[in-house]
């Protein structure tokens, strides 16, 4: 049970790579500006302030008969978006009688705001504690926010779509209600929001207010205690000085549900021992939301047994009673047909991270990668090499054109075949390409020759953002082989460091980067002596210039 009283139904297709993150305890208030607005010299409106008034209005709020719990999903380094992780092509319809009143449920288990609308319908936001608040067209759902939301519109048999109405998210377009009949139809969508993890040891503060200055208070029993009746909105606690053993206290039976709103707490010394403590049982339905724990002194308690596992934010597989997403009752799209929108159908890019030239070596380098397909399956066309531009006019490749697929949240593999220019033979080849924590950009590839070489290629990179647009990009990369090879200039082992630092800068829409930079570049191990015997330089380093651009 998370910290507010509600913990989320996670759908079972809430698992694979679409969702990034999962929220557990999602927070229930209203009173939040949100994001980069909570401490800024200025009044910004809230939900809880607003109210619609109306006999009209109020006369519409009966009951809900169902409830639907909807989870808005993504994975932001794949920028897919979802709903309960299924995106639109692959989504069941949300199937709704007709007359039917139901309460839609959403928990926004993303980083990022989504204000949430359903096409051709009104939206009534409900409190916290399930009351009408007021009624909206769009209604913004903060990330690790619960929200429910009831529409009161007259419809006509069809499809109404529940969609992000952020332009450059299509992909939130995920969800599709079906309505069968013309009906007189109320979609209840209930906004609610976490509750702050403080609010436990808030609790545990109050419990203790009639220890004042106790030296020693070990073995209490405060089992039976019953302060349902009391008003303690305005007790003071500010100089309770709580520092001695507690560590026995047994407060499993307290009824704390009063009123503690104005309690102040800011001076309490609570540094003594208090690792035992039994608060299992207690009753805090009270309203605590004015308590003051400023200046409280916990210096004493003891963390080291808590249990801080987050692995179940991310991946993992479904549990047993994890809920359906499926919500059309058996009924399919019928003569209306599934829509198609443009993430059901394949698309293609092209990414350029590399055209520039090396002062010093007198080359032109490449590498690009290409691809075809959707977010689950796609082929790939991706070459790196080098052109000389001196009077040989050679040029040094390695191609492969593989299928990829996500292996992971941040993780995706590849395998299929290459060819390099340079030995002049073609290779079987497999990889994983992803993010490593901290954004790094991490690559591993092996291909295996015709003759029974394998070469590995590991790679590493990441972008350090300067300004808006200045970005700074370190990058590399280390290639080794399985056996000698002299008459190609290999030996066993780890050959070759490659590094270079640019400084980019993204223009048009951030899809063409200019750059300049510094590249270094070794001979590792044996290399190192048969590059020397064949007269080849061990070392180089170089200026470089050139763009990187995406379309």
């Amino acid at each position: 049970m998370g910290a507010n009283g509600y913990d989320s139904r996670h759908a079972k297709t809430e698992y694979d790579f679409k969702t990034d993150m999962r929220v557990d305890s999602p927070r229930m208030n209203l009173d939040d500006p949100g994001i980069n607005l909570r401490d800024i010299n200025r009044k910004v409106l809230t939900y809880n302030q607003l109210h619609s008034v109306g006999n009209e209005i109020m006369a519409e709020q009966r009951k809900p008969t169902r409830e639907i719990e909807i989870h808005l999903t993504g994975n932001m380094e794949r920028y897919i978006w979802a709903l309960d992780g299924i995106m639109f092509k692959d989504a069941p319809p949300v199937n709704i009688k007709p007359g039917e009143r139901v309460r839609i449920t959403l928990v926004n288990d993303t980083m990022m705001n989504h204000p949430m609308h359903l096409h051709g319908m009104w939206s009534d936001l409900r409190a916290p504690d399930g009351d009408f608040q007021v009624r909206k067209h769009t209604i913004m759902v903060q990330p690790a926010q619960k929200l429910a939301l009831m529409s009161q519109e007259k419809l006509v048999a069809g499809h109404g779509i529940a969609t992000c109405s952020i332009i450059w998210k299509p992909g939130c377009l995920e969800k599709l209600p079906l309505f069968n009949k013309p009906s007189n139809m109320s979609l209840i969508m209930k906004i609610y929001k976490v509750g702050l993890p403080f609010i436990g040891m808030s609790s545990l503060m109050l419990l203790m207010s009639p220890l004042a200055n106790a030296a020693e208070m070990s073995n209490m029993d405060h089992g039976s205690m019953d302060m349902s009746g009391m008003d303690m909105s305005d007790m003071d606690h500010s100089s309770m000085d709580m520092s001695g053993n507690m560590s026995d206290m047994d407060h499993s039976g307290m009824d704390m549900s009063g009123d503690m709103s104005d309690m102040d707490h800011s001076g309490m010394d609570m540094s003594g021992d208090m690792s035992d403590m039994d608060h299992s049982g207690m009753d805090m339905s009270g309203d605590m939301s004015d308590m003051d724990h400023s200046g409280m002194d916990m210096s004493g308690m003891d963390h080291s047994s808590m249990n801080m596992d987050m692995s179940g934010m991310q991946g993992g597989e479904p549990p047993p009673n994890a809920r359906s997403p499926d919500y059309s009752n058996g009924v399919d799209y019928g003569q209306y047909g599934k829509p198609v929108m443009m993430d059901s159908l394949p698309l293609w890019g092209v990414s350029v991270e590399t055209l520039g030239y090396q002062f010093e070596n007198d080359q032109i380098d490449f590498e690009f990668d290409t691809w075809y397909g959707t977010d689950s399956n796609r082929v790939t066309l991706r070459s790196e090499g080098s052109a000389q531009t001196n009077d040989d006019k050679e040029i040094d490749s390695l191609t492969s054109l593989a299928y990829w697929k996500p292996l992971g949240i941040y993780w995706n593999g590849e395998a299929g075949v290459a060819y390099n220019t340079e030995n002049d033979k073609s290779a079987i080849m497999a990889g994983i390409v992803g993010t490593a924590p901290y954004f790094v950009e991490t690559d591993a590839r092996a291909y295996v020759y015709t003759d029974g070489q394998v070469q590995l290629d590991l790679g590493t990179a990441y972008e350090w953002r300067l300004a808006q647009r200045w970005v700074v990009r370190p990058e590399v990369q280390l290639t080794a082989f399985s056996k000698d090879d002299t008459d190609n200039g290999i030996t066993k082992g780890f050959n070759e460091l490659e590094t270079e630092v640019r400084l980019a800068y993204e223009t048009l829409s951030r899809q063409l980067s200019p750059y300049v930079g510094f590249s270094y570049a070794s001979a590792l191990g044996d290399a190192r002596d048969l590059r020397r015997q064949e007269n080849v330089a061990v070392d180089s380093n170089s200026l470089t210039a050139g763009v990187m651009f995406w379309f």
